[in-house]
């Protein structure tokens, strides 16, 4: 363990866990049996209940550092895990989720021939609770499709992030608004003149559930997403801090309403369907989709920042 240590680490990926025995294997074994080798895996326990404990602590791999305590949130582990770390890149990684095996190894080697890009992400393909892929998750490529992406909506998945540690030190890192801490990130991130891009290849197996903080109350995500952009566009505008607004919106906890879950996924089901489709079915499908949103107003305004966002994704 010493020795392994005293090694100079490019990598360490961080992944926080919360009630994770289900898919938290697999999420380990493929970060292990990467073909990039030179890392550090810090997994963060942050306070679970279940078997998670056990099932980090049947590794005996040195790559591993462990650390459990009671629970503190998903930004703090976040943040003490890049506290922790020893690599010049940090690699995001969820416990219920699937890296490529080679996605650290396509990473690395990436931002090693690319200096000037400070956060980098990568495609994705979504998978449901029996691992069966189910759709894929496109992200734009290029810094300047980004720029115009990242006024509507996040153009990176968070789980395939793998950021220079100096821009989480320009940053200090996440701020607690789950769930669109990593969209917070990268908007400050770019304020402070951060290079954001994505590889076209896919590197994740991104698992879609049922429950969990964005799922469960999606109609949190919606507003807060609109209000970290009026906050950045605050900051923009006026060079003022936001810690006013910040605290309210930390404080922030109306439940999701059935009216607007059912349709939210009534519209997210006409997307899906949208995209198997020629023209001039897709006129169709987005007419619905149009129909749909105005059936409650900040979905509304979310699809029109869908749509305005749709042609600068791959």
């Amino acid at each position: 363990m010493k020795m392994y240590y005293k090694r100079r680490l490019e990598v360490s990926v961080i992944m926080p866990v919360f009630n994770g025995e289900k898919y938290l294997a697999e999420a380990i074994d493929s970060i292990l049996n990467q073909t990039f080798k030179k890392f550090e895996f810090i997994v963060i326990n942050d306070g679970s209940e279940d078997n998670s404990s056990k099932i980090i602590r049947s590794y005996q791999d040195g790559r591993i550092r462990i650390v459990e305590r009671e629970n503190k949130g998903f930004a703090y582990s976040l943040n003490q895990a890049i506290q922790m770390s020893t690599g010049k890149y940090i690699a995001r990684m969820d416990g219920d989720d699937i890296a490529y095996n080679n996605r650290l190894e396509l990473q690395y080697d990436f931002m090693e021939s690319h200096p000037t890009v400070d956060i980098l992400g990568g495609q994705a393909e979504i998978i449901d609770a029996k691992g069966k892929i189910i759709d894929e998750i496109r992200c734009p490529v290029s810094w300047e499709n980004i720029q115009k992406c990242l006024k509507y909506l996040c153009p990176l998945c968070h789980p395939t992030y793998f950021v220079r540690k100096k821009a989480y030190d320009l940053t200090r890192g996440y701020r607690s608004l789950p769930p669109v801490e990593d969209y917070d990130f990268l908007l400050r991130a770019a304020e402070k003149g951060c290079v954001i891009k994505n590889l076209p290849d896919k590197v994740l197996k991104y698992r879609k559930l049922s429950s969990g903080m964005t799922a469960e109350n999606i109609q949190r995500t919606i507003y807060l997403t609109a209000m970290i952009q009026k906050m950045n566009s605050f900051r923009v505008t006026s060079h003022t801090r936001d810690d006013n607004i910040l605290a309210t919106l930390q404080k922030y906890d109306r439940k999701c309403s059935d009216w607007f879950r059912f349709v939210y996924y009534l519209r997210e089901n006409l997307i899906s369907r949208k995209r198997n489709h020629k023209k001039p079915l897709k006129y169709l499908f987005a007419l619905l989709i149009i129909l749909v949103s105005l059936m409650h107003y900040q979905l509304a305004l979310n699809s029109y920042k869908v749509f305005r966002a749709a042609p600068y994704r791959r």
